[in-house]
């Protein structure tokens, strides 16, 4: 597999695919190889192979979220609809529950596609199980803000600058806020 890498880098894609390949003959469960395999699919205008390879990922490895969300990344940019992306998501959410990454996928998502109030449902879903990741309850307070509750997203930035006082994040965000608020 990091053969494989090395010739990915140095753009060997033929080289590559077959590392790959032997990485996946010697652990068949080695997902970055499948992922890398299916990159090259992609470079390759080769959607629906790096899709099928993924699928088939998935059936092997139900329990891989990474692999979800590797499926979801790939549909969303191949055009698929949106439901067909927040069911794939929502998939890799029941398989993790305690991994924040398929749920702030899920909630850029929405907020890309102006889904508001779906995105803060979501949000505040991923709080409730998981409360102590800043990720999240950024999240959170992106949604809160884009839903127009002004008021609670600066309350969650001010949260969040409060546990990450090395950030600049939260201040950036409560700056937006406040911008969008005309203070």
């Amino acid at each position: 597999e990091l053969q494989g890498r090395v010739h990915l880098f140095r753009k060997d894609y033929v080289a590559a695919r077959a590392a790959f390949d032997q990485a996946l003959k010697l652990d068949p469960a080695m997902f970055a190889a499948t992922a890398n395999l299916a990159a090259l699919d992609v470079l390759e205008k080769k959607p629906d192979q790096a899709q099928r390879r993924l699928e088939a990922s998935i059936k092997a490895e139900p329990r891989n979220h990474t692999a979800y969300l590797a499926l979801a990344q790939l549909r969303g940019r191949e055009g698929a609809p949106m439901d067909e992306v927040k069911r794939i998501l929502s998939e890799a959410i029941k398989v993790a529950p305690s991994e924040a990454s398929p749920r702030l996928q899920l909630i850029d998502l929405m907020l890309r596609k102006r889904q508001y109030k779906d995105a803060l449902v979501a949000a505040q879903e991923a709080l409730a199980a998981l409360p102590g990741d800043l990720n999240v309850l950024d999240a959170v307070g992106r949604a809160q803000m884009e839903a127009g509750d002004v008021e609670q997203a600066i309350s969650t930035f001010r949260r969040v600058a409060g546990v990450d006082q090395k950030s600049a994040l939260p201040y950036v965000r409560l700056a937006d806020v406040y911008k969008a608020a005309g203070k």
